[in-house]
């Protein structure tokens, strides 16, 4: 059985409102289709940095954060692609040499250790809630079908090229996974919307791997087969041998008779 969720726009009604911050609000209304997608808008890597963003130009204008300079281009709308997140996490915890890159392009001068070190945070708090919630969502699903090795086909550069998406995206599905379900995830490169390619890649999949299972368990019967011919016959040899000894003992025993019966007719005589 096979599910294409295309449930990017869960929450249309309202039933994600309650999920929905400032900086979500700020994304949809200025997006192309206000109030549609919302779970995209929740999830997918084309609005994580603008949320991003957002958090950042509000730190800057509480002087919380780039001494309350920050620059213009960090004020303009869609300027810290989802890359940057990517970026910035790929860098070793005192180092932050992308992370020095990224502000020289955003024009953001004399950040300090502790403004990179609560950016990174920033793109840590925003990139684990979209892997959170994608994850949610996926173990919902795998909840209801309850089916044994449950494949999920996954997406998207976000979940490529994010050094943590994946991690993240497990680690909650196995704590919010009923007890005795299994599953496994495979990333796919074939683009969103390209249904007929993911089910042909994820039937793929399931073949091979239940080929390799069956293969496996031929195996695995051939040498039990083999172990067990062997069995019988050391049983069969170990019963020729046995019948051997007593056929033996029992020519002994009677040659032992006779010729005790050939003595004591002599003496008799």
């Amino acid at each position: 059985m096979i599910i294409d969720t295309e449930w990017g726009g869960f929450g249309d009604k309202g039933e994600a409102d309650y999920i929905f911050t400032r900086y979500d609000k700020i994304v949809d209304s200025k997006s192309d289709h206000p109030g549609v997608n919302s779970l995209d808008k929740l999830i997918a890597g084309m609005c994580m940095g603008e949320l991003v963003r957002l958090v950042l130009e509000r730190l800057t204008a509480n002087k919380v954060l780039f001494n309350g300079n920050g620059s213009k281009l960090l004020r303009t709308r869609n300027s810290f692609p989802t890359k940057y997140i990517s970026e910035i996490l790929h860098d070793d915890c005192g180092v932050y040499s992308n992370t020095r890159q990224i502000m020289d392009e955003l024009g953001i001068e004399g950040a300090t250790f502790s403004d990179m070190l609560l950016l990174r945070e920033v793109c840590v708090v925003v990139s684990r809630r979209s892997a959170n919630l994608a994850a949610a969502a996926i173990a919902c699903v795998l909840n209801r079908v309850r089916r044994p090795n449950m494949l999920v086909a996954i997406d998207g550069s976000t979940y490529k090229y994010h050094p943590f998406f994946n991690h993240w995206v497990c680690e909650k599905i196995r704590e919010l996974l009923d007890p005795g379900l299994d599953f496994k995830i495979v990333q796919t490169g074939d683009g969103s919307g390209r249904g007929a390619a993911l089910i042909a890649a994820i039937v793929s999949r399931v073949k091979r791997d239940e080929e390799k299972r069956l293969a496996e368990l031929e195996v695995q019967r051939q040498k039990e087969a083999e172990a067990e011919e062997k069995r019988l016959l050391e049983v069969e040899n170990e019963k020729l041998e046995a019948e051997e000894r007593a056929r033996k003992m029992s020519e002994m025993l009677k040659y032992q008779f006779e010729r005790g019966a050939e003595e004591s007719a002599h003496r008799n005589d």
